[in-house]
């Protein structure tokens, strides 16, 4: 399901301002200069000017190198890379969104033009992500490509998701097709799966928890909300959940009182597939047979 396509904005550097700020102790007037200089004096000053703004300064303590850790990971985990660092060592940032929890958009220091995306968790809950993040081999989970430990914060950089299903029931002219709905589920169910075999259950999940790209990618999000949790259990907990995840997507509301249904049976009849999914979600069926309805 691709809602939009996605469009990348440029970072353009302005030289000629440049140059008036590079030496404010000594102006610079090209205009005056010799024409034969004037070309050399210019390209000099955008190198070095450009080499200035690309240095990236070393802080702190000495830096843990990540192929070492490549090396020695059990060959069942990711290549996920943990710094014994902030971030903003390397990092600056730009601005904060609020996607299925607080998304941190910064640039690389010495490469402006590199947009990146880190979620903050609370250093508490660092041995029980980091556990989650070295496990994460699945498409329709949050990844992290590298996890960065300061003294009160864990950063984990992810790849950007721009919308959650929330945004998707909130547009009240835009209901998906049997289709769209039948690739969200096929992914959510996919993520969950995955979740459940790693012994890990999300206990809150909502449609403001799962992520989704304009290319129609599903990712399960917010893993400081997941908890270890035997199979049997996850089933009862996505049993519960997973039927006012699928109604909000076909309605945009849930029905009263824990009622499971739809009250539109023209855009839903009895019997079609999203129908019978449906019904099939709020039994206990595990989540991997409903993969297979």
């Amino acid at each position: 399901m691709a809602l939009r396509n996605i469009t990348k904005e440029n970072f353009v550097f302005d030289f000629d301002n440049i140059l008036q700020t590079f030496n404010p102790e000594k102006k610079w007037n090209l205009s005056e200069a010799h024409p034969s200089m004037n070309n050399d004096l210019r390209l000099s000053a955008k190198r070095q000017t450009l080499a200035i703004r690309s240095r990236k300064i070393i802080k702190g303590d000495r830096r843990s190198l990540g192929l070492p850790q490549i090396c020695e990971s059990p060959t069942n985990s990711t290549d996920m890379i943990v710094r014994q660092e902030s971030p903003w060592d390397t990092y600056r940032r730009i601005g904060v969104l609020e996607i299925g929890g607080q998304v941190i958009i910064a640039v690389d220091l010495s490469r402006s033009s590199r947009m990146r995306t880190f979620r903050e968790y609370a250093r508490a809950d660092t041995e029980q992500l980091l556990h989650y993040f070295r496990n994460s081999d699945n498409p329709n989970i949050l990844c992290a490509q590298e996890c960065y430990l300061d003294q009160s914060s864990m950063y984990a950089l992810v790849d950007h998701l721009p919308l959650t299903l929330n945004d998707l029931v909130r547009c009240r002219s835009l209901y998906p097709t049997e289709a769209e709905l039948a690739s969200i589920i096929s992914q959510l169910l996919n993520g969950l799966c995955y979740l459940k075999a790693i012994g890990l259950t999300h206990r809150f999940l909502t449609c403001g928890e799962i992520l989704l790209g304009y290319d129609g990618t599903i990712k399960v999000g917010c893993p400081e909300l997941c908890e270890a949790c035997d199979p049997r259990q996850s089933d009862l907990t996505y049993s519960n959940l997973l039927p006012s995840i699928v109604m909000c997507l076909m309605q945009k509301y849930e029905k009263k009182n824990g009622t499971i249904g739809v009250d539109d049976v023209e855009l839903w009849p009895v019997g079609s597939n999203a129908f019978e999914f449906l019904s099939a979600a709020s039994s206990t069926i595990s989540v991997d047979e409903l993969k297979i309805v």
